[in-house]
């Protein structure tokens, strides 16, 4: 799946999106208020979650790292920053950072030292 198909449909998700009932997210297109979906309203699905997904995004929601906020439009995204619904760049930027192979116990690609690696650096990250 592009990142940004992945990256996307994680940024148009608000709050009530989130089926804690059914265990589900409902992705939705809703481009007059900045979170389109790649592929326009043919994209849009509800995604059901294994329990224990479901489990982390109640934790997320109930814990000290999702800030709540309010978008220009008043909805409250499910993924914050502290100045609201996070941009596709810093997603993309966080997905690198929690993919990277020397930080979740795989041996680098590269052969790197991740002491002296210039790719285990934060701000280079894509590397």
């Amino acid at each position: 799946m592009p990142f940004y198909s992945l990256g996307g449909g994680i940024r148009t998700l608000d709050l009530e999106d989130f089926d804690v009932d059914d265990q589900a997210l409902c992705l939705r297109h809703r481009p007059d208020e900045g979170t389109p979906l790649k592929n326009g309203p043919t994209g849009e699905r509800d995604v059901s979650l294994h329990p224990h997904v479901a489990a982390v995004g109640e934790d997320y929601i109930d814990g000290p790292n999702r800030f709540n906020v309010t978008d220009e439009y008043g909805r409250s995204p499910l993924i914050t920053t502290r100045q609201g619904r996070p941009s596709l760049s810093t997603l993309q930027n966080w997905i690198y950072r929690i993919t990277w192979p020397c930080k979740v116990g795989e041996p680098c690609p590269h052969d790197e030292d991740p002491e002296t690696c210039e790719a285990a650096n934060y701000d280079q990250a894509s590397k």
